[in-house]
């Protein structure tokens, strides 16, 4: 995968937005295209609320990741917060704790050179795998007790739950620990897309690699598990904090997509906004190299408060 990224002078993220945008919350959000996103949001509005020949409006849906988008990315002593795979890591016997290690430093390393293919994705998924399999159950919720959620995180799918939008957790991380961490603070889904750790299908090899999730095949895995009805047209809100997550969900004739970034850990630098708002290139499932937009949105603080608030004025929550 790879990024053009957008050009700042022609793009000028920051400009106009209170104008153009029609929600009180523009000193919360960064936009590729302030007028573009205003029109994008109209029309998301304007299907949600419509009536079509079947007598039915567009669905609003919400597709998140989890790991540093739900949970938070620094907890509150200043350290970086764990992934789903890194806080089952110590339990494992220390001869597999380096295994693991070395595995994910070779992989990091070759995804960082932009070398690391969606078969090699999988077979370390694999590998990791067999490896905390071997983790007890009580083990992976101790650890799973040392995730911490972003603030707002509660309230977004409260609200969602409250209003029937359908919420989905599309994640390369693992399901027990994503299932584990939202019960325990009362969060409810339609449905965790996700690498479980106990149901063994990974083990066959006819079910295994198919039905693994990464950072490539998201969209593939929750269209999978989660089609649309027939006849169904869908506003759809990609939540993330990778590149890969705009991937997540397709405009097409049927779906509207607004995609946001969570903002970075550092801060929404100027390198940040260019390659978040830019032309993403990454290979399909066929394996051909295509483009793809970047993100709409990259909210300003680490809290997903503002999502909620996006959400209450696509459904008439607010005027």
């Amino acid at each position: 995968m790879s990024v053009i990224a957008a050009d700042s002078q022609s793009q000028k993220p920051e400009e106009d937005f209170k104008i153009t945008l029609p929600l009180c919350i523009e000193e919360d959000f960064a936009a590729a295209s302030p007028k573009a996103f205003a029109k994008k949001l109209s029309i998301a509005k304007m299907a949600l609320h419509s009536q079509r020949r079947d007598g039915a409006p567009a669905t609003l849906e919400l597709w998140t990741d989890f790991d540093e988008t739900v949970s938070r990315t620094i907890a509150k002593h200043g350290e970086r917060t764990k992934s789903t795979w890194e806080i089952l890591h110590p339990t494992l016997p220390r001869h597999l704790q380096a295994e693991s290690s070395a595995d994910r430093r070779t992989c990091l390393a070759l995804q960082d050179q932009g070398a690391l293919t969606i078969q090699a994705m999988n077979a370390w998924t694999l590998r990791e795998l067999s490896r905390l399999k071997q983790a007890l159950a009580e083990d992976v919720k101790k650890q799973s007790d040392n995730i911490i959620l972003r603030s707002g995180a509660q309230d977004l799918f409260g609200f969602c739950a409250k209003h029937d939008i359908r919420t989905l957790i599309v994640s390369a991380g693992i399901t027990e620990v994503i299932q584990y961490v939202t019960t325990k603070h009362g969060i409810t889904t339609s449905g965790i897309v996700a690498n479980a750790l106990y149901d063994g299908k990974w083990d066959s090899p006819a079910q295994g690699i198919d039905g693994l999730v990464n950072t490539q095949n998201k969209r593939v895995q929750a269209e999978a598990r989660f089609p649309a009805r027939a006849g169904e047209r869908r506003c759809i809100v990609v939540l993330g904090d990778n590149l890969h997550d705009s991937l997540m969900a397709q405009d097409n004739s049927d779906d509207i997509v607004i995609r946001i970034r969570t903002a970075d850990k550092q801060g929404n630098t100027e390198a940040y906004l260019k390659e978040s708002f830019g032309i993403i290139v990454a290979k399909n499932e066929n394996g051909i190299e295509e483009k793809y937009p970047g993100f709409d949105l990259v909210l300003r603080e680490q809290g997903l408060e503002v999502v909620t608030t996006l959400l209450k004025y696509l459904t008439d929550r607010i005027a």
